[in-house]
């Protein structure tokens, strides 16, 4: 009688039961062709998937995603006729992706996205060279500064370690110029770029890797020029005008200051028309 009223499902059941270590497919289970499969993808690109199905076909689909070992996230995929459903949202992947598609009782096998890293800058070191007048030695700025002020003048040195060996590069200023990167030699990851800093503006570091790959939106550094102001001078003793006697001592307190510090300072002093100056180191 059960197998007159069904008997499909019947000779189902029984081939699953006669069959236990290769049963054949559940009447109810859904063949999933998934598109494009696994897949590696550049940094930032988009990634259309689409899941046609057949035998027992379900009135929806979904999507599950998972990014490393984190839990799976799931979502709605889009019907595009009875037997094919798409989804368009995974935009901008920047890390590997496992995903599989979930149909009634059924679920896919599981396919990888991965993806190739554009080249960046991974370590930044800047050193500051002020001009050879103001005669102090050049310093360095902690780890990863890209942000530089400094005196005009100031010669700039930038050594960087990439995040893959690269084959060009160059700092772009926002007024226009360009400093190409000099590639260290037996170390492509390794690179060194030099200018002289004449203006207030920002810069970016631009690289290439060794299969074409360039660098997208790098990080954007500031640079201000700051002006040598002059120095300061205050004749703090005695500090108003004075009527002495003839050969009379006169003690004078000169205070002298500049923010990058003073190579000399002089006294000049005049006397029946006759002028004399005084230097102090």
């Amino acid at each position: 009688m059960l197998f007159r009223s069904a008997p499909t499902a019947t000779l189902n059941a029984l081939s699953r039961v006669l069959q236990p270590f290769n049963p054949p497919p559940h009447r109810l289970s859904t063949q999933i062709d998934l598109s494009p499969g696994d897949i590696t993808l550049i940094e930032g690109q988009s990634l259309t998937i689409d899941a046609k199905l057949s035998h027992h076909l379900p009135s929806e689909a979904f999507l599950e995603y998972r990014l490393g070992k984190l839990g799976w996230t799931r979502q709605a995929m889009t019907r595009v006729n009875e037997k094919t459903y798409t989804f368009t949202k995974l935009t901008g992947i920047a890390q590997p992706i496992t995903y599989r598609v979930i149909a009634g009782r059924s679920v896919s096998d599981e396919h990888r996205i991965a993806v190739r890293l554009r080249p960046r800058v991974q370590q930044l070191q800047a050193q500051i060279t002020p001009p050879t007048y103001i005669k102090q030695p050049a310093k360095s700025l902690p780890a990863n500064t890209g942000d530089i002020a400094a005196l005009i003048g100031s010669q700039i040195t930038l050594d960087l370690i990439a995040s893959s060996p690269i084959k060009q590069g160059a700092l772009e200023s926002s007024d226009g110029r360009v400093s190409n990167l000099v590639i260290e030699t037996g170390s492509a990851s390794h690179a060194r770029v030099q200018f002289t800093l004449e203006s207030s503006g920002s810069y970016v570091i631009r690289l290439t890797d060794q299969q074409g790959l360039e660098s997208v939106n790098p990080p954007r550094y500031s640079l201000t020029a700051q002006e040598d102001q002059p120095p300061l001078v205050l004749i703090a003793q005695p500090g108003r005008d004075l009527i002495l006697p003839a050969d009379a001592p006169l003690p004078v307190t000169i205070e002298a200051q500049d923010d990058y510090g003073l190579a000399t300072v002089a006294l000049e002093v005049r006397a029946d028309q006759r002028s004399e100056e005084h230097t102090s180191e």
